[in-house]
């Protein structure tokens, strides 16, 4: 991947970015905030986005991507899904109903790669984690354009995942947009 690519992708997401008081879904206040939806219409923005995360997803191998049954999610992992030529499986998790389950074509042993644009809950993506290995599958490993949680790398490990994300943006980067060590050690940057 070159840097061009990169600094394309991170130029698009500043574009997104806005100021002021925001709160996060895992209750924290913040100073900026990234409308990840609004990506699409960026021009470039969705191209981008797939090239960067499709490379990475490659590298790492696996059979499957999978990600929570939402819409912003699934558009996403939809491009990513047919630039890699990986299959894609949506996770329904809801505790308010408690109801999970997988739709898709998956057999017990094969690899998933969870993908999710924006790592921040992780409450979300440890019972997304539970689904997909109460079936079989092997999860060892989320991808995410940008990393928003301080503690979600730690707390994901704990679980036996490595979250490799593009992107951190949180108060540790002064909630700068900053590409991950992870990042560049895998693909090489």
């Amino acid at each position: 991947m070159t840097d061009d690519k990169l600094r394309n992708l991170k130029n698009i997401i500043e574009k997104i970015t806005y100021t002021g008081s925001f709160l996060r879904a895992d209750g924290i206040m913040t100073k900026r905030f990234i409308d990840i939806s609004s990506i699409p219409t960026v021009p470039g923005g969705i191209d981008s986005c797939t090239k960067v995360l499709s490379r990475l997803i490659e590298k790492l191998g696996c059979e499957k991507i999978a990600t929570q049954n939402k819409s912003n999610n699934l558009y996403f992992a939809t491009h990513i899904s047919q630039e890699t030529g990986k299959e894609l499986i949506m996770v329904s998790v809801s505790e308010k109903i408690n109801n999970k389950h997988i739709t898709g074509k998956y057999m017990s042993g094969e690899k998933a790669i969870i993908f999710y644009p924006m790592a921040h809950i992780y409450e979300l993506f440890r019972d997304i984690i539970i689904t997909l290995r109460k079936e079989g599958l092997i999860v060892d490993t989320m991808v995410s354009l940008i990393k928003i949680n301080e503690d979600m790398s730690e707390n994901l490990e704990k679980i036996g995942v490595k979250l490799i994300s593009v992107f951190e943006f949180n108060r540790n980067t002064s909630y700068r947009l900053k590409v991950t060590d992870g990042y560049k050690k895998i693909m090489g940057v």
